[in-house]
């Protein structure tokens, strides 16, 4: 029999994660925090609200694929792993780690519905305070619409992993209703975390306009799980032939005129991960690319499985462009290269000229990109460049991001943390 919540015997307060994605999402930022954070800190992971309709409409977009792969040999590569079907209510994922999956009514974004949907979500949120008895807690959100006001209880710390309103056309949303559901979170949250300068210094513009400039921004950048070499790796690396590759989605993103500059070169190059969201012009260039002899396609993988592609590469590359989106960001995948102990060619990001230079290579343009590629993938395998990758990676690792956000989350310069106010349960919302 799994443990009642509130037995597991951990100080400190229960951390409430309110995530931008359910837990059997592609895993990324979130997951791997909340992985190590559970080590320190009771963590439940607060899915968002799932439509009674999700499984039936997942079955059928897989369907849809398949019908398409008739057409085009390429579509079933961006289909996702498959993933259960998850019941409603509080599941024990591992120690110090739970998950709160909340099920609503169809339609939750129409008008009428998604009031509805919100008193749903919002009054199983506030539920666990039953199953978690004289525990205190702290609302930790990463997404940007939270409504703060509708949780009013623990303290409040807002986690920005992107600009959101910069990027909402690569993510498919609306710019302005974004804008605004930022500002509601920023509003209400007693403190705010970024995961670079750049969007730091945009979220205290923010915080300024909303006559908040006493809220502070902190500093939680990305991290990795480094992977000291094995045997077997260094014998995999040692073996793999000059292949550089690119791991995660294939969306607008990406410049592909670095791709392309690389593939032109004559170099292998190995893609990893999903198609994304790409304007009609990128979905037609990605399409020649991904059938160029020297270039390999894997579609969507499970996370499991990523080591063994990564295994196969030279090189690791970040081919981002510059927009203002980039420009803020902190890529995982620069990280995830680095802790496999592979070097990186990285576009001009300020991320990336933030890590040790001798293991991230940084391209201002098109045809300096593709020279660095040239010339790492020319040179031989390097024992003592692969530890100095695993050296920097280690600075960044999960775990040592997971002790700053503790630090944060017990930090005694926010307010008193708080239980949620009760709430009725009824008998199917008390299911365990």
């Amino acid at each position: 029999m799994s443990p009642q919540p509130g037995t597991d015997g951990r100080p400190g307060p229960v951390v409430l994660y309110l995530a931008g994605v359910s837990w059997d999402a592609v895993q990324g930022t979130d997951h791997r925090l909340a992985e190590h954070l559970r080590h320190r800190l009771t963590v439940v992971w607060v899915d968002p609200p799932s439509p009674v309709t999700a499984p039936v409409r997942q079955l059928g977009r897989r369907l849809a694929r398949r019908v398409a792969q008739t057409r085009n040999p390429q579509a079933r590569r961006g289909d996702p792993p498959a993933v259960g079907v998850t019941r409603p209510g509080l599941h024990r994922l591992d120690d110090g780690l739970w998950r709160l999956h909340t099920v609503v009514p169809p339609g939750p974004t129409r008008p009428v519905l998604s009031r509805l949907s919100d008193r749903v979500w919002h009054d199983a949120v506030r539920r666990l305070g039953r199953r978690f008895p004289g525990r205190r807690f702290v609302l930790f959100a990463s997404r940007p619409d939270v409504d703060f006001r509708r949780l009013p209880f623990g303290r409040r710390v807002l986690h920005v992993t992107d600009d959101f309103v910069a990027g909402a056309g690569i993510l498919g949303v609306d710019p302005d209703r974004t804008g605004r559901a930022l500002d509601v979170a920023l509003g209400h949250a007693d403190e705010v975390l970024a995961v670079t300068p750049e969007l730091a210094t945009t979220l205290a513009a923010r915080l300024a306009h909303l006559h908040r400039p006493d809220v502070g921004v902190r500093l939680l950048p990305n991290g990795c799980d480094p992977r000291p070499a094995t045997g077997a790796t260094r014998a995999a690396h040692a073996a793999a032939g000059p292949v550089a590759g690119v791991v995660g989605q294939l969306n607008d993103r990406l410049d592909l005129d670095l791709l392309e500059a690389v593939a032109d070169a004559g170099h292998r190059l190995l893609l990893v991960g999903p198609r994304g969201r790409l304007s009609p012009g990128n979905a037609r260039r990605l399409d020649v690319l991904v059938a160029t002899p020297t270039v390999e396609w894997t579609g969507a993988v499970a996370h499991s499985e990523l080591p063994g592609h990564l295994a196969r590469l030279r090189l690791g590359l970040t081919p981002y462009t510059r927009s203002a989106f980039n420009r803020a960001s902190d890529p995982l995948k620069t990280l995830e290269y680095l802790a496999h102990g592979l070097p990186v060619v990285s576009a001009d990001l300020p991320a990336a000229r933030r890590l040790d230079p001798r293991v991230v290579e940084v391209a201002a343009g098109t045809a300096q990109f593709a020279a660095a590629v040239s010339r790492r993938l020319g040179s031989p395998p390097d024992p003592g460049l692969a530890s100095a990758c695993l050296t920097e990676a280690s600075r960044h690792s999960w775990a040592v991001r997971a002790d700053e956000l503790a630090a944060v989350l017990l930090s005694q310069t926010l307010p008193p943390a708080s239980a949620p106010p009760a709430v009725p349960a009824t008998p199917a919302q008390e299911r365990p």
